[in-house]
């Protein structure tokens, strides 16, 4: 009521005073508002873009009006257009920010800004200037720019000068085209040009000097009027005087004042005051002093002295003289005493290889400075070309200014012998066939080598006698010559046994260049019984004793190159270069005695072979006493004392080991400091390396490790690492034993994509990002867990507070094949039945739901539906109970008791409950009263809210009649209240004509 009266007021006083004051009587302008502690709230509101005027509107209708003014709580819409909260006012078209500070740049930062309309600076040929405490700080000119404390003075008249930084080029007054970046950059630059300075007193000191170029700390510092020098890098020319010096790399040519120096790495020709010197490399002739002229390139290159001139080093492996008399170059020496010297005890020199085509071209040499080719140039041919006399071969030549001419190279142009010797037994046979043992495979240097072949036997039968025996020769398997024993050579035999003999030496052709191969066949036709060469055993005849033997020979009288095709012995010990002619049978390395074989290298222990111990590689094995063990490669099982039946394979695996035993190490190093560890595995290189001790572990894969002292561990994988006995990790984890990535373990994939992936098939999915464990198939997928009857079994979950807070367990103690549900620290929650009853704090539901505690909670409603369609049903009749059975119910108040074989929780225990007893309650609504499978009676309250509505309606029913009768009544009331108020109005009007005639006679008295 006051609000309508105030409304009221302020209308009616709008046409009179035409201002409004609030909280003043004296208004100053149309609206005022006088407050020293309150403000005004202008209304807020969310924008959505500054173009869109909703959800602002007029309330008049139309558009909104000009000036409109909120203030906007949102972020929101695209640049330029967006806005941010403040006020903004309507200036017909879109919505204005009012900042704070209308005329220029707010000190916090201005709001609403567009970048391409608001800039800082003129719109006019004036230059910009920037102050920091009243100082310059900044200019921005129309050639000149700088940036900075005390930069690039105006009282100056130079040009095109770029200056970013404290003081850089603070002294300039004439200098032109210069840029200093850093502190003091060209500070002290007057009027040198051309300069470029970039870093912390980077030509600080430079005051006339051109075209220099400095970039890093103090670069070209005490360069005054330098010219031409160039410094990259921090203090490089730090201290240099002179011109047209260049310096890359820290304190390169730091401390020098000569000119035409070229300085590359750090310290690098760091004092020198020389001149046209050239150091590449770190520290590359660092000391030298006063030298000019000098080449040193690589890392730590020096020179001879600190004042040389004209000396060359290159990697401190190429040396030389390179003055203008002096010429000289040294390869791994740094006083060569010819114009090329090359010193080394175990390398060579690689001449270019080249394929000529003859020795009359010299294609494809070529001299580089054109021309004809240079007498005495030197190559090795790669190639086996041309035509005789003319033709080359593989092997080294010089140009001797009309042709190539060939090295001896060996004594390859002495005659060269292949021989084939035998002294097996071997039958003929009565075809051709070639004859064991006599086959030379060799590539010859002409066209023609001479083959000596000579033979002899004996005949063991009688069955055969004056018969010849036929040879041939066979060059690359083609018959080139053919012969045969006179027949009276072969006789018949009784007591003696006859014999044969045969000899021939021949030239054979054949192809110059091209690996050939000579053979002996033999036969005798019509007798194949008997003819065979004497065997390796003496033999008496006629009271002589004689051997056998078959021999073939090729002598290439040009020398060449050859291995008979079944080797014969040689030699009857190892040669240096190789042994030919030897069988698998009968030739070995090793002894014929109980002594262990032993190979050495440089007069080191480099393998062994013993009765029960094996090495092979340098200083293998060498201080064992041991049995069993097995070391292959360089120091493997190097310090084994005592320890056995170890198995070392690689470079320094298991060479610290003492006494271990049965252990099996694979890779360089790996089971590198093993001491007395046993029945250890580790495969890969530095598998297991830092293990001393420990027993049955096994790692595989590079540097896989287990760490401490441990029993039966495995680490499988690249930087695996195991850390606790009786365990097995499979992949390495990153940020642990050096290892960069964490590794997906895949069963039935070969793309793994979790911690663990078990796949049967491509289920089309991906996992969560958060998943560790997953299992895909492309069917039905299930995970089983499968235990004892009489066992739990389930997942269990923990957290770093416990180890288990929670978890699904199955064939739990009192639920018995069923399912229970834990959390808060393992406690029992819920639990599923193998009956399939469910409860909630309770493992022994009464039935098919049950809750431990009175606190079941839904939203909206504290009902359950059930199906109810009239579709569903057949209707037996109406259910009749109502209001009689209702009224005889009796309601109590009560608490739960515990049984022995039923009990409740301690909550429900201590709460007051109220509700019916279900044996009074079966005895009206039998229908209501069911029995739980442990024997105890429950009640459904349905049927009692069902007759409850019967009862309702009965009770309406009633209520419709009083109502009724109430109506009647009322109406009678209303007529005798009618009649009162006629009787009423009939006496008020005698009461007045009363008083009136009183009045009419009290004037008449």
């Amino acid at each position: 009521m006051k609000k309508v009266t105030l409304w009221a007021f302020l209308l009616l006083c709008f046409p009179i005073y035409a201002q409004i004051g609030i909280n003043t009587i004296t208004p100053n302008a149309m609206f005022e508002v006088n407050a020293t502690d309150q403000g005004v709230l202008i209304p807020r509101v969310a924008l959505t873009s500054a173009l869109v005027s909703a959800p602002v509107v007029n309330p008049q209708g139309g558009a909104l009006s000009v000036s409109t003014l909120i203030y906007n709580t949102a972020t929101a819409g695209v640049s330029p257009n967006n806005v941010v909260p403040g006020f903004y006012f309507w200036n017909g078209t879109k919505w204005t920010a009012l900042n704070s500070d209308l005329t220029g740049w707010s000190t916090t930062g201005n709001l609403g800004t567009s970048s391409t309309v608001n800039f800082i600076g003129t719109r006019d040929n004036q230059d910009v200037i920037f102050k920091r405490s009243n100082q310059r700080a900044g200019f921005l000119g129309q050639s000149n720019t700088s940036f900075g404390l005390r930069t690039l003075p105006t009282s100056g008249i130079s040009t095109n000068n770029s200056a970013f930084g404290l003081e850089a080029l603070f002294s300039n007054t004439t200098g032109e085209e210069n840029s200093a970046i850093g502190n003091k950059a060209l500070f002290s630059n007057i009027s040198g040009d051309y300069n470029t300075a970039m870093g912390v007193e980077a030509l600080t000191a430079n005051s006339t000097g051109d075209y220099n170029t400095a970039i890093g700390r103090r670069a070209l510092r005490s360069s005054v009027s330098g010219i031409a020098n160039t410094a990259l890098g921090y203090h490089a020319l730090d201290s240099n005087t002179g011109d047209f010096n260049t310096a890359v790399g820290s304190i390169a040519f730091a401390n020098g004042s000569g000119d035409g120096n070229t300085a590359i790495g750090r310290s690098a020709l760091e004092q020198t005051s020389g001149s046209n010197n050239v150091a590449v490399g770190h520290k590359a002739a660092e000391l030298l002093n006063s030298g000019s002229n000098n080449i040193a390139i690589g890392a730590n290159t020096s020179l001879s002295s600190t004042t040389v001139s004209n000396e060359l080093n290159i990697g401190n492996t190429v040396f030389g003289k390179i003055g203008a008399t002096e010429k000289a170059i040294g390869i791994n020496i740094n006083t060569p005493k010819a114009m090329l010297e090359v010193n080394s005890s175990n390398s060579g020199i690689l001449i270019p290889r080249v394929a000529l085509t003859s020795t009359t071209v010299a294609a494809p040499v070529t001299n580089p400075q054109t021309g004809a080719l240079a007498e005495s140039t030197m190559v090795y041919n790669t190639a086996m070309a041309g035509t005789s006399p003319d033709n080359v071969k593989p092997g080294f030549y010089y140009w001797n200014g009309t042709k190539w001419a060939r090295f001896d190279s060996d004594g390859e142009k002495q005659p060269h012998f292949y021989t084939a010797d035998a002294t097996t037994l071997a039958p003929v046979a009565t075809t051709m066939q070639a004859m064991p043992d006599m086959t030379v495979t060799f590539t010859p240097k002409q066209s023609v080598v001479f083959v000596n072949f000579s033979a002899s036997g004996f005949s063991t039968t009688t069955a055969c006698g004056n018969f010849s025996i036929f040879f041939q020769i066979h060059v690359n398997g083609v018959a080139v010559r053919s012969w045969q024993t006179p027949t009276e050579d072969v006789l018949n035999a009784s007591t003696n046994r006859p014999s044969w003999d045969t000899t021939l030496s021949v030239p054979v052709s054949v192809t110059e260049g091209i690996p050939q191969t000579v053979s002996i066949l033999w036969g005798t036709p019509g007798c194949n019984a008997g003819l065979n060469p004497v065997g390796t055993s003496v033999i008496a005849f006629s009271g002589f004793t004689y051997g056998a033997l078959r021999t073939l020979t090729i002598i290439d009288p040009a020398g060449g190159s050859g291995v008979t095709g079944t080797p014969p012995v040689t030699a009857s010990s190892w040669a240096v270069s190789g042994n030919s002619g030897l069988t698998a049978a009968s030739n070995f390395i090793g002894t014929i005695d109980n002594a262990d074989v032993v190979f050495k290298r440089n007069n080191m222990n480099s393998g062994r072979i013993s009765l029960t111990n094996t090495a092979f590689g340098s200083e293998s094995l060498i201080t064992n006493s041991g049995g069993g063990n097995s070391a292959y490669g360089s120091e493997a099982l190097a310090d084994n004392v005592s320890g056995g039946s170890n198995t070392a394979i690689g470079a320094r695996t298991m060479v610290s080991n003492d006494s271990g035993n049965f252990n099996v190490a694979v890779g360089r190093e790996a089971l590198l400091t093993n001491f007395t560890g046993n029945r250890n595995t580790a495969v890969g290189f530095s598998a297991m390396s830092a293990a001393t001790q420990g027993q049955n572990n096994t790692a595989l894969g590079n540097e896989a490790e287990t760490s401490g002292v441990l029993t039966n561990a495995t680490a499988i994988g690249s930087n695996a690492l195991v850390s606790t006995s009786n365990s097995l990790v499979l992949g390495s984890i990153s940020g642990t034993n050096s290892a960069t990535a964490d590794v997906n373990v895949g069963i039935g994939t070969t793309a793994p994509e979790r911690a663990l992936h078990i796949s049967r098939g491509d289920s089309g999915g991906t996992p969560s990002v958060n998943t560790v464990l997953a299992m895909e198939n492309d069917g039905p997928t299930f995970a089983q867990i499968m235990s004892p009857s009489t066992s739990e079994s389930g997942y269990l979950f923990g957290t770093e507070v416990g180890s288990v807070r929670g978890g699904i367990v199955f064939n739990s103690p009192g639920l018995l094949e069923g399912i229970g549900f834990r959390s808060g620290g393992n406690t029992f929650r819920m639990g599923l039945t193998a009956a399939g009853d469910l409860g909630i704090g309770t493992a022994t539901p009464g039935g098919q739901f049950e809750l431990s505690l009175n606190e079941g909670r839904k939203p909206l409603s504290s009902a359950w539906t059930i199906p109810s369609d009239g579709r569903l049903k057949n209707i037996d009749g109406l259910y009749e109970k109502g209001l009689g059975e209702i009224s005889r119910l009796k309601t109590v108040r009560y608490h739960y008791k515990n049984v022995p074989d039923k009990t409740f929780a301690d909550e429900v225990l201590r709460e007051s409950a109220v509700g019916f007893i279900a044996q009074e309650v079966r005895e009206i609504f039998p229908e209501a009263v069911g029995v739980d499978r442990d024997g105890y009676l429950n009640f459904n309250m349905h049927p009692i809210l069902v007759a409850s509505v019967n009862a309702l309606r009965q009770l309406d029913e009633k209520q419709k009649a009083i109502t009724s009768e109430i109506e009647i009544l009322k109406n009678e009331n209303a007529d005798l209240k009618a009649q009162i108020e006629l009787m009423k109005s009939v006496m008020a009007e005698q009461s007045d004509m009363i008083r009136k005639v009183l009045a009419a006679q009290a004037e008449n008295k």
